[in-house]
């Protein structure tokens, strides 16, 4: 559980694709990735339901 990681376990570097990431990038990069899929079924979910689509907005 993240929760309960010691904050040095944030800057271990894992190889990613050949290249050196900090744990902590790579949570960023994730939490990213996973905000443009949302955005991208938000889009899909207006274009099919038109009218009837209600805004996520507050």
């Amino acid at each position: 559980m993240i929760k309960k990681w010691p904050d040095e376990k944030f800057d271990e570097i894992q190889i990613v694709r050949g290249k050196e990431r900090s744990n902590l990038d790579l949570l960023h990069q994730c939490a990213a990735h996973y905000s443009e899929h949302m955005g991208q079924i938000f889009y899909i979910a207006k274009q099919c339901l038109k009218n009837d689509y209600q805004s996520t907005s507050l």
